[in-house]
């Protein structure tokens, strides 16, 4: 995919343009400058002390200290400057900054970035991912600049040496919101030298501190698990990362049988599940009497490599005397495919995102450039860079024929026609509907996603690959055959975003194009947040139908019935084809004050109360009352909003209430999958299965009002049980289409990018397990167990939290999710709260402690 042209900063190029009143025209004048890499200009309007600016006015004096409290000031995406130095690889930047001023450096790493509030290591290790390189040289930049070229630590006062190892400390023993360590994400990424060099820092530190029991402490630290239960040896298994998992079992003596609390896994089932067969030869070699241990379905590692289909892995533990090369993986003819064109780039509801100015709407470009952009793009990382992935770019057009296989050619037209009137320049817009809008190149980007899709068919039956990903926009699964599909909840509906139904089109277009390949059962799953009633409506048209349509005229009123009928390949398709759709159903709650969003805000009653909410879009896809049994096979599952919060701000309390409540949600959204979807599924025994992928149900999405509370590892177990069906049923034939998933703030480090990065991952790696009933029923067990821990949680901490707030004599009120404050995760869209800053206070501090006053 070619690099798009660099959005236009406002940021000057020259200082000489670089007036005061500039900068505080744009308060994000530092984050677009370093986007872009200007060093020089950062350095003129930060100059150091020895080179002060040369005229010292006070307007240049003025627009110095400007540019210093903007270093503090993060942006709609909750960043720093130096956030966007890291995120970006702006290494002289980063540099620069970190030792322009200590106490501004130290401020800097205090603060997290993003909504996930990422610590400043965790965030700098993650970049790991994309290039370990840059994280390197940072690193040891901060960690033993003494012995780098520069040299700068030495330079500092021994207040600013002290106060530089202390925020170094505290920021190397903070955990993510995953509960990862610094250590844990090092052996993600198999950053060796990182993980010598925090090591080499905690050892240090504890001698210069005194502290005789500096190696124990060291080896607790690296024996801390995160919240699945995964030691630091667990993660460099499960990721095969060779380097980290040597240093951790030969160097440092951790604990090689260290099994989870709740799934029982050691870390050789962890190799055994990804095919690591240097990470079990070296565990074999420390102690084979492990690989006797077993998981919470009952399994050995030896098992768990025969079920997944990696025999020469199973040769490997039952031969101690094998030899294994360093980079040896598993053989497996199994392979992905990325599909993806620049097109898609090219529908533009509005002009790309400029800090400062309005948010573009949810569905934009910066969705795809998060996975996709070169420097950035999560899919661009080191573990999607292997030989069983194909990036491939090569993506037509669809047809028009295929297209309306499932749309209506006027529905189809109307597109074009609004399309073609338009101009050609990024700014020109069209509304379909109050959600969707369009431009000069919708029509080009819409037939090139359902492209992708077909393509994919193709692909696939001609056995290139074994399942596919379609990284396309705009999405598809609120399109019906003319478009918006309406129901008795919203009879406006809209288009949500939607132009063509890509995943129907392609599921449309295997079965009428491969029938002589066998192509009879068509499965479509959707797991996007939002119900798929476009591809249900698509999914009952195989069913002749007629439909009622009242009109009025100024002569009277009169019903037009409208026939219905848009087969695939024959008269039987409604028998061959299964439609699921897993998502969030019912009301709005009340209005929020946090909410500026013109979208989400109902007009007064006259008595000035507000009115209720509306239906949660698109208000439809109630949860079937019985499993259906005939043609179509169309199951809905709409799940409820999560229970009540309290205005209750006590913090620990309010965070154990959303740890239980977002819990039980996940919990119910698995078991849905797991003991209704899943067995229906390999009952119908589809020949090819596709996804209407959507990640926006995600505790961290801006579009979900609540609903589901998914986290990333959410997805990956999804996509892992669907691979598993199908395995059993269809050679592995799956197509995932991406459709919703909207908050990319932070990038790399987003709730979209690591949502769609779980699930790819799942889809590349080469297990060729089949579905189990025993393991499913097992799994069931485990997590009824947690269900019921969680929820007996969930009472008391309400109870305590009623308790706490009938002391201070104000009884606690059960309150809808949808009133809570801007800080809290689960929330509508809305503009980010600046943190009130002291500028005066701030540069009096600077003046003092850097001697610039």
């Amino acid at each position: 995919m070619n690099e798009i042209v660099e959005k236009q900063s406002t940021a000057p190029d020259d200082v000489d343009d670089c007036t005061l009143a500039h900068i505080q025209q744009n308060q994000f004048y530092l984050h677009d400058l370093i986007e872009k890499g200007n060093e020089n200009l950062l350095r003129r309007l930060l100059p150091p002390e020895k080179d002060e600016i040369e005229d010292a006015s006070f307007q240049g004096i003025q627009v110095k200290m400007a540019a210093e409290t903007y270093l503090l000031e993060k942006d709609e995406a909750g960043c720093l400057p130096i956030h966007i130095g890291i995120l970006y690889q702006r290494v002289d930047c980063v540099e620069y900054l970190l030792q322009y001023s200590i106490p501004l450096t130290c401020s800097m790493m205090r603060q997290q970035c993003g909504d996930l509030e990422t610590p400043f290591f965790h965030l700098l290790i993650r970049m790991g991912a994309l290039h370990p390189e840059f994280v390197t040289r940072i690193f040891r930049y901060l960690t033993s600049a003494s012995d780098s070229e520069s040299g700068w630590i030495e330079k500092l006062t021994d207040d600013h040496k002290k106060d530089l190892e202390s925020v170094l400390w505290e920021t190397l023993n903070q955990k993510d919101d995953g509960g990862n360590t610094v250590f844990h994400l090092c052996a993600r990424y198999d950053l060796v030298d990182c993980f010598k060099m925090c090591v080499s820092f905690y050892v240090g530190h504890s001698l210069s501190h005194q502290e005789d029991e500096h190696e124990s402490m060291i080896s607790a630290v690296l024996e801390r698990h995160n919240r699945v239960g995964y030691r630091p040896l667990h993660v460099a298994m499960r990721y095969q990362s060779t380097l980290i998992a040597e240093v951790l079992v030969v160097d440092h003596h951790v604990c090689v049988s260290a099994a989870t609390s709740n799934t029982k896994e050691t870390p050789a089932h962890k190799a055994a599940s990804v095919g690591f067969m240097r990470g079990l030869t070296l565990l074999q070699q420390m102690d084979h009497s492990i690989f006797s241990q077993k998981d919470y379905c009952g399994k050995t590692p030896l098992q768990v490599a025969e079920d997944s289909g990696y025999l020469n892995v199973s040769q490997v533990l039952a031969n101690s005397q094998a030899q294994v090369k360093l980079n040896q993986h598993i053989d497996s003819d199994t392979s992905t495919v990325f599909l993806y064109h620049d097109d898609c780039l090219q529908h533009l509801p509005a002009a790309y995102y400029c800090r400062g100015e309005q948010e573009p709407p949810p569905e934009c470009p910066e969705r795809l450039e998060t996975l996709l952009n070169p420097k950035f793009g999560i899919l661009r990382s080191k573990e999607f860079v292997d030989s069983r992935v194909v990036h491939d770019t090569n993506v037509p057009h669809a047809d028009i024929a295929d297209i309306l296989r499932v749309h209506d050619y006027h529905y189809v037209n109307k597109i074009q026609q609004c399309c073609e009137r338009l101009k050609d320049d990024g700014t020109s817009t069209t509304s379909l509907d109050s959600d969707t809008t369009l431009s000069a190149n919708s029509y080009n980007a819409a037939t090139r996603a359902a492209g992708a899709v077909c393509r994919a068919v193709d692909l696939l039956m001609q056995s290139k690959h074994t399942n596919a990903f379609c990284l396309v926009r705009p999405p598809g699964h609120h399109a019906g055959p003319v478009g918006k599909v309406v129901s008795t909840n919203d009879p406006e509906g809209s288009n949500g975003f939607c132009l063509f139904n890509n995943v129907a089109i392609g599921a449309a277009y295997a079965r009428s194009m491969y029938k002589h390949a066998g192509m009879e059962n068509i499965a479509i799953l959707d797991f996007d947040v939002h119900h798929g009633n476009g591809t249900e409506e698509i999914v009952r048209h195989l069913t002749p139908r007629k439909k009622s349509v009242p009109f009025e005229t100024a002569y009277g009123e009169g019903v037009h019935f409208v026939h219905q009928y848009k087969p695939w390949r024959n008269t039987d398709d409604a028998d061959h084809v299964f439609f699921c759709s897993v998502h969030g159903y019912g009301v709005k709650m009340e209005d929020r004050e946090d909410t500026d969003d013109d979208e989400y805000v109902d007009d007064d009653d006259d008595d000035g109360k507000t009115k209720p909410r509306g239906w949660f879009y698109p208000a439809s896809g109630a949860t079937n009352e019985t499993i259906p049994s005939s043609a179509p096979y169309i199951w809905n599952v709409g799940l409820d909003h999560p229970p009540c919060d309290y205005r209750e701000k006590s913090s620990g309390l309010m965070k154990k209430y959303r740890a239980s409540r977002n819990a039980i949600s996940r919990l119910r959204w698995r078991q849905v999958f797991r003991e209704e979807i899943f067995p229906a599924l390999m009952q119908f025994k589809p020949d090819i299965i596709f996804l209407s992928s959507g990640f926006d149900a995600h505790t961290k999405e801006y579009v979900n009002w609540g609903y589901v509370s998914l986290l990333e590892q959410d997805y990956e177990w999804l996509t892992d049980q669907i691979k598993l069906v199908a395995e059993t049923c269809c050679q592995g034939r799956i197509i995932s289409v991406l459709e919703g998933g909207y908050n990319f703030h932070g990038r790399v480090i987003s709730p979209f990018a690591r949502s769609v990065a779980a699930h790819a991952r799942s889809l590349i790696r080469p297990s060729r397990a089949v579905w189990s009933s025993s393991n499913a029923l097992a799994e069931k067990q485990l997590e009824e167990r947690l269900l019921r821990q969680h929820e007996e949680q969930l009472s008391i901490t309400e109870q305590k939290m009623q308790s706490c707030t009938l002391m201070v004599g104000n009884p606690a009120q059960p309150i809808p999710l949808a009133d809570r404050t801007i800080d809290e995760p689960l929330e509508g869209r809305g503009k980010r709260k600046r943190k009130a800053v002291d500028y005066v206070a701030l540069a009096e501090q600077l003046a003092k402690e850097d001697g610039c006053g």
